[in-house]
């Protein structure tokens, strides 16, 4: 709104001047709640799926990006949105974090379990095992954990 106000201070204003800059805020105005409501989209997946957001956040920064090289969008509302979705992106990797760690922390849990019942009942061991073997390969197909952690 800063150049309307600065074009009629001037005198330099005209009608036509003026529904140009204020259809280009209009639409630097829809593309800032778009990308608000793309954030907080992706703020409410990311428990579920942080790895999934995290990817879906650095497509929007690079969205970001190319719509500030096209002047869509200002340095200052650019600015703004890369501050939010770098917060968002921290939060992701904090989230995927706490996942691995408890992912982690769950398998380690069961082996200590399994050595109990290996001891006690080695056919009862060897069936659970299988189990969760069969389990973690389908976590791998949902993409529910990396390769790295299958």
């Amino acid at each position: 709104m800063a150049p309307i106000t600065r074009l009629k201070k001037s005198g330099l204003g005209h009608n036509s001047e003026q529904s140009t800059l204020n259809s280009q805020q209009l639409l630097m105005n829809n593309q800032y709640d778009a990308a608000n409501k793309s954030i907080a989209e992706l703020r409410s997946s990311m428990e579920q799926s942080p790895q999934k957001a995290l990817e879906n956040v650095e497509q929007l920064r690079q969205q970001h990006r190319l719509m500030l090289i096209d002047n869509a969008v200002t340095p200052e509302v650019y600015e703004h949105l890369e501050k939010m979705t770098r917060v968002l992106a921290d939060q992701c990797r904090t989230w995927q974090k706490r996942k691995d760690r408890k992912f982690s922390q769950n398998t380690l849990k069961l082996i200590d379990q399994w050595q109990v019942i290996l001891i006690k009942e080695p056919q009862e061991g060897l069936k659970q095992i299988n189990k969760v073997e069969q389990q973690f390969k389908e976590m791998l197909l949902a993409n529910e954990v990396d390769i790295e952690t299958y």
